[in-house]
C-alpha cells in the first residue's frame, strides 16, 4: 500500500512523457510536408543552406545572400524539390533548403 503513491506518480510521468513525444514527432514531420505553395508550373527561387554549400560562415547571413537555384517547379516530393530553368533539370534535396521564394503574380 506504500507504494501505491509511488506507482501513481510513475505512471503519470510515463503518461506525459508519450504524450509530449507523440506531440514532437508530429511537428518534426511538417518540414518533409509538401506545401501548398508549391505546385507544378510555379516559378521559385531556391535558397540553399550555406553549410550545406561548404560555407560555414561565424554570422547569419541574409538568406537572399546565400547560393541559390531558380526555376520553375517540375515536382514536389518527399526529399526533392525538382526545377526546370531553360531545360535544365535541378534537383534540390529538401535538407539543403533555407528558404523558397515563390514568384507572386
Amino acid at each position: 500500500m506504500r507504494r501505491f503513491p509511488l506507482l501513481v506518480t510513475a505512471l503519470i510521468t510515463l503518461a506525459a512523457l508519450v504524450y509530449i513525444s507523440e506531440r514532437s514527432v508530429r511537428a518534426g514531420d511538417a518540414p518533409g510536408a509538401k506545401a501548398a505553395a508549391l505546385t507544378p508550373g510555379t516559378q521559385c527561387v531556391v535558397y540553399l543552406r550555406g553549410d550545406a554549400c561548404g560555407g560555414a560562415p561565424n554570422y547569419i547571413p541574409a538568406a537572399r545572400n546565400c547560393p541559390s537555384v531558380s526555376g520553375t517547379i517540375i515536382s514536389s516530393e518527399e526529399q526533392w524539390l525538382i526545377l526546370d530553368n531553360n531545360k535544365i533539370r535541378t534537383y534540390v534535396p529538401r535538407n539543403v533548403i533555407l528558404l523558397v521564394d515563390v514568384s507572386q503574380k
